[in-house]
């Protein structure tokens, strides 16, 4: 896997990958916010074009608490237009299992996974980019 692409926006890092990877880590410990991810998914759309790629999303912290608004725009089909799958890269075991119970009631247009770690989370992400 070789970085074709990389973005420093400051609060986050974002990696465009040779398989289809888009990867998405936060760096800050603050709020997700709508702004910032309006802003990764147009560089996304921008660099990809018509292609859909598997996002990766990890971050230096151990949460990560994204606004409602931020919420709702990763649920929209703006933001999934052209996504295969997604993995998130989650350190805390509790937060995984409310993400994971958070599935349940709302069912998403990808499939999404949560993880301990990186690798892991791209090993199981490649089983979709490789289609």
């Amino acid at each position: 896997m070789k970085i074709v692409k990389r973005f420093n926006f400051g609060f986050a890092d974002v990696f465009i990958y040779d398989n289809d990877v888009f990867h998405f880590h936060y760096l800050s410990k603050v709020s997700l916010q709508l702004e910032q991810i309006i802003l990764v998914n147009e560089v996304k759309n921008d660099f990809i074009k018509q292609k859909k790629v598997c996002v990766l999303y990890s971050s230096e912290d151990e949460y990560v608490t994204p606004t409602k608004e931020t919420i709702q725009y990763i649920q929209s089909a703006e933001w999934y237009s052209n996504i295969k799958a997604n993995a998130w890269v989650i350190k805390s075991f509790s937060h995984r299992l409310a993400l994971k119970a958070a599935l349940v009631v709302k069912k998403t247009k990808a499939p999404v996974a949560y993880f301990k770690s990186k690798e892991k989370a791209i090993n199981w992400l490649l089983t979709f980019c490789e289609d």
